[in-house]
């Protein structure tokens, strides 16, 4: 799995910073985008403004000029020309008569020579009801005035929308860090501090400085993150405890190789001496005196039956040893009896229960015998595993048993293991199916038996369950009567 601190540690640059940047950028652009439009539409008004001039100069300063020119009144040609250039914008005036020589031309001092437009204006007289054309008005104009307006109004508009923008952005920042990025900071820092691979169950939930009620994204967001860190931690722990379960797998499978391959050279070295014994057994009796007294023929008959009986035992006992302690893995499932699998289960363990004094006791609910589809050795092992737990529960207790129950149920086997043991804690019934958890002193147990026999039950497509009801410690090993396609194919896998 990729380490979400990995995700969280990746180059990245401020939001903070961002934003102010696509705030600053973005107002710029809009900004001057209208402020383009505002001023072209200034312009206008100006130009507008400018001609406005020009037809008031026309209708009122033209026919009173033309009746001095027409005059050759000079100083009143003058008075007008002077009154034309204390007009804004206007920078020269000059009078032509009708032959084009120039009558007088006057300019404003300190006037502006550059972006200059020139406006002709016909000077006309009324003689005998015709217009006479007398002279020429000749206008100069710049447009500098209105440049420098136009200029002086853009610097103070983007002054005061530098400004604004600048504060909206900053008052933005700050509102957002409020809401936003001071929550985004503490969850992208607590990720830094993750390790997935290492992550355990006590670790810390992310918190927001957020009242639950408001109920917004970012919420949202923390109660997902928590989520996903409640999922690693839960994979991280099937894992774990998957990696233990195989471990313990394979020193259990080398301890139980290690016994298969003892018991096949015990199995070697007892059985000649079995048949010895047996033979022996059966020629004593063979060669008994047909006049030895009755009493004692039996009595010999009885020792020799003691003798088969155990000889038999042991051989059986070595078989059972060699089946339980073989590898499992390429076994198929089998129909057995379940009387039969707990009888040999029963029977490795019989030693130990009659050193401690007790006889563990079989019983069949409904009476009648039935077959499990299984592998027989791993059942048995489990069976093993679970009287093994059962001697050592009731080795100090004064009133010692042990029964085993099987029934059959709704095509579910259920073999139940039930002791007179002190019971279990509640604090260690959570932990029994971990792997090397044990209640046991050093050396005496690994606390594989019950994790190792918990995977051989699911694997079974059944359960092993410590169960909480009963007065005394027992424990339900499940499983199907017939296994499902699914089932096999899970096994095989």
């Amino acid at each position: 799995m990729t380490k979400l601190s990995e995700i969280a540690s990746k180059p990245r640059s401020s939001l903070g910073k961002k934003l102010v940047l696509w705030i600053l950028l973005s107002s710029s652009l809009i900004t001057g985008f209208f402020t383009a439009i505002s001023f072209y539409n200034d312009y206008k008004i100006e130009k507008e403004l400018l001609n406005s001039t020009l037809e008031q100069i026309k209708r009122s300063s033209k026919e009173s000029l033309s009746k001095s020119v027409w005059d050759h009144d000079e100083a009143q040609i003058a008075v007008q020309v002077k009154g034309l250039l204390n007009i804004t914008d206007i920078t020269k005036v000059e009078i032509y008569d009708d032959v084009d020589e120039l009558m007088t031309s006057e300019t404003k001092q300190n006037a502006s020579r550059s972006n200059i437009e020139t406006h002709k204006f016909d000077l006309f007289m009324l003689d005998q009801g015709t217009e006479e054309k007398i002279g020429r008005l000749e206008i100069s104009m710049t447009l500098d005035n209105i440049y420098k307006r136009l200029f002086d109004k853009a610097l103070y508009f983007f002054l005061t929308q530098g400004i604004k923008t600048l504060l909206i952005s900053f008052i933005m920042l700050l509102i957002f860090n409020l809401f936003v990025f001071r929550h985004v900071i503490k969850m992208s820092s607590f990720l830094d501090t993750v390790d997935a691979t290492s992550i355990k169950d006590n670790y810390q939930r992310l918190e927001l400085d957020i009242k639950e009620s408001e109920e917004n994204e970012l919420l949202t967001l923390k109660d997902k993150i928590n989520d996903l860190m409640a999922c690693v931690v839960k994979n991280n722990q099937a894992t774990h405890k998957e990696l233990q379960m195989q471990t313990g797998a394979a020193i259990n499978s080398a301890r139980l190789a290690s016994l298969g391959e003892m018991a096949g050279g015990l199995a070697h070295e007892i059985n000649n001496p079995l048949a010895v014994i047996s033979n022996a057994a059966n020629l004593a009796v063979r060669m008994v005196p047909n006049d030895m007294p009755e009493y004692e023929k039996k009595k010999l008959k009885s020792y020799h039956d003691k003798i088969e009986k155990n000889a038999w035992r042991i051989s059986n006992i070595i078989k059972g040893l060699k089946r339980f302690a073989r590898e499992t893995g390429g076994d198929e499932f089998l129909e057995e009896s379940i009387t039969k699998i707990v009888e040999g289960s029963m029977e490795l363990c019989d030693g130990r229960a009659k050193y401690l004094g007790l006889k563990i006791k079989f019983a069949l609910k409904g009476g009648m015998d039935f077959k499990i589809e299984c592998i027989p050795t791993e059942v048995s092992q489990v069976i093993v595993d679970l009287l093994n737990n059962s001697l050592y529960a009731v080795q100090s207790v004064e009133d010692k048993w042990i029964r085993i129950e099987a029934r059959c149920e709704n095509n579910q086997a259920t073999i139940s293991v039930i002791d007179s043991g002190h019971g279990i804690d509640n604090e260690e019934q959570e932990k029994l199916f971990n792997p090397f958890f044990t209640t046991k002193p050093i050396g005496e147990g690994m606390g594989l038996g019950l994790s190792i026999s918990d995977g051989i039950a699911k694997r079974h497509g059944g359960s092993l369950v410590l169960n909480t009801d009963s007065e005394n410690t027992r424990f339900d090993f499940t499983l199907p009567i017939k296994q499902s396609m699914a089932g096999k194919f899970s096994q095989s896998a």
